[in-house]
Protein backbone atom coordinates (compact mmCIF):
# COMPACT_ATOMS: atom_id res chain seq x y z
CA UNK A 1 0.00 0.00 0.00
CA UNK A 2 0.95 3.45 -0.28
CA UNK A 3 3.23 5.20 2.29
CA UNK A 4 0.56 8.09 2.10
CA UNK A 5 -1.82 8.17 5.06
CA UNK A 6 -4.16 10.75 6.22
CA UNK A 7 -5.70 11.37 9.69
CA UNK A 8 -8.47 8.42 9.72
CA UNK A 9 -5.48 5.99 9.12
CA UNK A 10 -3.86 7.44 11.99
CA UNK A 11 -6.62 6.94 14.44
CA UNK A 12 -6.85 3.06 12.67
CA UNK A 13 -3.15 2.41 13.45
CA UNK A 14 -3.51 3.89 16.49
CA UNK A 15 -6.59 1.83 17.56
CA UNK A 16 -4.18 -1.02 16.59
CA UNK A 17 -1.41 -0.48 18.77
CA UNK A 18 -4.02 -0.05 21.64
CA UNK A 19 -4.68 -3.81 21.30
CA UNK A 20 -0.89 -4.75 21.60
CA UNK A 21 0.68 -6.04 25.36
CA UNK A 22 1.98 -3.38 27.53
CA UNK A 23 0.49 -0.36 25.21
CA UNK A 24 -1.22 2.55 27.74
CA UNK A 25 -1.85 5.19 24.74
CA UNK A 26 -0.37 6.16 21.89
CA UNK A 27 -0.26 9.30 19.21
CA UNK A 28 0.44 8.58 15.41
CA UNK A 29 1.79 11.68 13.87
CA UNK A 30 2.22 12.61 10.16
CA UNK A 31 3.15 16.02 8.43
CA UNK A 32 1.40 18.05 5.81
CA UNK A 33 2.73 15.62 3.38
CA UNK A 34 0.85 12.60 4.55
CA UNK A 35 3.93 10.76 5.84
CA UNK A 36 4.09 9.04 8.59
CA UNK A 37 7.31 11.36 11.09
CA UNK A 38 5.86 10.11 15.04
CA UNK A 39 4.93 7.53 16.87
CA UNK A 40 4.75 8.27 20.48
CA UNK A 41 4.57 5.55 22.81
CA UNK A 42 2.98 5.29 26.37
CA UNK A 43 4.00 2.03 27.96
CA UNK A 44 4.32 -0.12 31.38
CA UNK A 45 7.31 -1.69 32.16
CA UNK A 46 6.31 -5.19 31.77
CA UNK A 47 8.09 -5.53 28.13
CA UNK A 48 11.39 -3.87 26.99
CA UNK A 49 11.62 -0.91 24.55
CA UNK A 50 12.81 -3.12 21.77
CA UNK A 51 9.93 -6.15 22.14
CA UNK A 52 7.38 -2.98 21.65
CA UNK A 53 9.01 -1.36 19.10
CA UNK A 54 8.65 -4.88 17.19
CA UNK A 55 5.37 -5.69 18.04
CA UNK A 56 4.28 -2.04 16.60
CA UNK A 57 6.13 -2.80 13.48
CA UNK A 58 5.16 -6.36 12.57
CA UNK A 59 1.18 -5.58 13.43
CA UNK A 60 1.37 -2.87 11.22
CA UNK A 61 3.16 -4.40 8.45
CA UNK A 62 0.83 -7.82 9.17
CA UNK A 63 -2.11 -5.79 8.31
CA UNK A 64 -1.59 -2.99 6.52
CA UNK A 65 1.69 -4.02 4.49
CA UNK A 66 3.13 -0.47 5.98
CA UNK A 67 6.90 -0.60 6.99
CA UNK A 68 7.82 1.70 9.96
CA UNK A 69 11.32 2.44 10.81
CA UNK A 70 11.83 1.66 14.58
CA UNK A 71 13.97 4.95 14.30
CA UNK A 72 10.70 7.35 14.68
CA UNK A 73 9.35 5.18 17.83
CA UNK A 74 9.76 7.01 20.76
CA UNK A 75 8.23 4.81 24.05
CA UNK A 76 8.23 6.55 27.43
CA UNK A 77 7.53 3.58 30.22
CA UNK A 78 5.77 3.88 33.82
CA UNK A 79 5.24 0.96 35.78
CA UNK A 80 1.76 0.57 36.54
CA UNK A 81 -0.09 -0.04 39.88
CA UNK A 82 -0.13 -3.61 40.15
CA UNK A 83 3.10 -3.55 39.59
CA UNK A 84 4.49 -0.64 41.90
CA UNK A 85 2.69 -2.58 44.91
CA UNK A 86 4.26 -6.23 44.10
CA UNK A 87 8.06 -3.95 43.66
CA UNK A 88 7.10 -2.16 47.10
CA UNK A 89 5.35 -4.99 49.12
CA UNK A 90 3.04 -2.53 50.18
CA UNK A 91 5.16 -0.69 52.17
CA UNK A 92 2.53 2.11 52.20
CA UNK A 93 -1.06 1.29 51.45
CA UNK A 94 -4.16 3.60 51.83
CA UNK A 95 -5.97 3.13 55.59
CA UNK A 96 -8.42 6.02 54.92
CA UNK A 97 -9.04 9.05 52.27
CA UNK A 98 -11.90 11.68 53.72
CA UNK A 99 -13.41 14.81 52.48
CA UNK A 100 -15.72 17.43 53.58
CA UNK A 101 -16.90 20.74 52.77
CA UNK A 102 -17.66 23.65 54.74
CA UNK A 103 -19.34 26.67 53.05
CA UNK A 104 -17.01 27.52 50.30
CA UNK A 105 -13.95 25.29 51.95
CA UNK A 106 -13.10 21.78 51.50
CA UNK A 107 -10.76 19.75 53.62
CA UNK A 108 -8.95 16.76 52.45
CA UNK A 109 -7.65 13.56 55.28
CA UNK A 110 -5.42 10.77 54.00
CA UNK A 111 -4.17 8.51 56.59
CA UNK A 112 -1.88 6.10 55.48
CA UNK A 113 -0.61 2.86 57.16
CA UNK A 114 3.01 0.92 57.49
CA UNK A 115 2.98 -2.09 59.45
CA UNK A 116 1.45 -0.97 62.84
CA UNK A 117 1.97 2.49 62.39
CA UNK A 118 -0.35 5.12 60.51
CA UNK A 119 0.93 8.82 58.75
CA UNK A 120 -1.68 11.53 58.17
CA UNK A 121 -1.88 14.30 55.91
CA UNK A 122 -4.53 16.94 56.10
CA UNK A 123 -5.27 20.09 54.05
CA UNK A 124 -7.59 22.78 53.18
CA UNK A 125 -8.40 25.17 50.36
CA UNK A 126 -11.14 26.06 47.96
CA UNK A 127 -13.97 23.51 47.21
CA UNK A 128 -13.89 23.26 43.41
CA UNK A 129 -14.20 20.45 40.87
CA UNK A 130 -10.73 20.90 40.11
CA UNK A 131 -9.42 21.79 43.93
CA UNK A 132 -11.17 18.74 45.20
CA UNK A 133 -8.81 16.51 43.02
CA UNK A 134 -5.67 18.75 44.35
CA UNK A 135 -6.40 19.05 48.11
CA UNK A 136 -6.75 15.15 48.06
CA UNK A 137 -3.45 14.48 46.21
CA UNK A 138 -1.80 17.33 48.37
CA UNK A 139 -3.03 15.63 51.58
CA UNK A 140 -1.36 12.57 50.54
CA UNK A 141 2.09 14.49 50.01
CA UNK A 142 1.49 15.76 53.27
CA UNK A 143 0.88 12.05 54.67
CA UNK A 144 4.06 10.89 53.17
CA UNK A 145 5.94 13.53 54.54
CA UNK A 146 4.77 12.71 57.95
CA UNK A 147 6.52 8.80 56.78
CA UNK A 148 9.45 10.41 55.76
CA UNK A 149 9.95 12.55 58.82
CA UNK A 150 10.57 15.60 56.92
CA UNK A 151 8.98 19.26 56.16
CA UNK A 152 7.26 19.84 52.87
CA UNK A 153 9.68 19.09 50.04
CA UNK A 154 6.89 18.06 47.19
CA UNK A 155 4.47 20.37 45.21
CA UNK A 156 1.61 19.13 42.77
CA UNK A 157 3.01 20.10 39.02
CA UNK A 158 0.14 19.03 37.26
CA UNK A 159 -2.63 16.61 37.70
CA UNK A 160 -5.84 15.32 35.79
CA UNK A 161 -8.12 13.14 35.05
CA UNK A 162 -8.20 11.97 31.28
CA UNK A 163 -8.36 8.82 29.38
CA UNK A 164 -5.55 6.14 28.65
CA UNK A 165 -6.18 3.01 26.20
CA UNK A 166 -10.07 4.41 26.51
CA UNK A 167 -9.86 3.90 30.12
CA UNK A 168 -10.25 7.05 32.60
CA UNK A 169 -6.89 7.36 34.60
CA UNK A 170 -5.68 9.90 37.38
CA UNK A 171 -2.56 11.43 35.93
CA UNK A 172 0.00 13.56 38.40
CA UNK A 173 3.22 14.77 37.79
CA UNK A 174 4.99 15.68 41.08
CA UNK A 175 8.10 18.25 41.87
CA UNK A 176 10.41 17.35 44.57
CA UNK A 177 12.57 20.34 45.84
CA UNK A 178 16.46 19.66 47.04
CA UNK A 179 19.32 21.64 46.69
CA UNK A 180 20.28 20.58 43.58
CA UNK A 181 17.31 21.56 42.04
CA UNK A 182 14.32 20.36 40.54
CA UNK A 183 13.21 16.33 40.43
CA UNK A 184 10.04 15.25 38.27
CA UNK A 185 8.08 12.04 39.31
CA UNK A 186 5.26 10.12 36.78
CA UNK A 187 2.07 8.86 38.71
CA UNK A 188 -1.11 7.10 37.50
CA UNK A 189 -4.08 5.34 38.34
CA UNK A 190 -7.07 3.81 36.96
CA UNK A 191 -9.78 5.56 38.11
CA UNK A 192 -12.33 3.08 40.25
CA UNK A 193 -15.44 3.71 42.01
CA UNK A 194 -13.72 5.11 44.80
CA UNK A 195 -12.39 8.17 42.97
CA UNK A 196 -10.86 9.54 45.85
CA UNK A 197 -8.79 6.60 45.96
CA UNK A 198 -7.60 6.42 43.06
CA UNK A 199 -6.29 10.02 43.62
CA UNK A 200 -4.11 8.77 46.20
CA UNK A 201 -2.89 5.49 44.09
CA UNK A 202 -1.90 7.53 41.21
CA UNK A 203 0.15 10.33 44.29
CA UNK A 204 1.69 7.25 45.85
CA UNK A 205 2.96 5.81 42.27
CA UNK A 206 4.64 8.76 41.83
CA UNK A 207 6.51 8.82 44.84
CA UNK A 208 7.01 4.89 45.35
CA UNK A 209 10.62 5.05 43.55
CA UNK A 210 11.34 8.03 46.06
CA UNK A 211 10.38 6.31 48.97
CA UNK A 212 12.04 3.21 48.31
CA UNK A 213 15.27 4.80 48.45
CA UNK A 214 14.57 5.83 51.92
Amino acid sequence: MTDIIDKDFCSDIEELILMLPSILNCKVVINHEGKLVEIHILANKRRSPKQIARDIQSSVMAKWGLQIDYKIISIAQIEDTSQQEEKRGYKLVISSVEYSVEGINGEAVVVLKSEDKTYTGKIKGLHTRSGVTKLIANATIRAVEDYMGQGPCFYIEDIERTQIAKKDVVLIVVTLLTNFGEKYFVGISFLDADIYKSIVKATLNALDSYIEDI
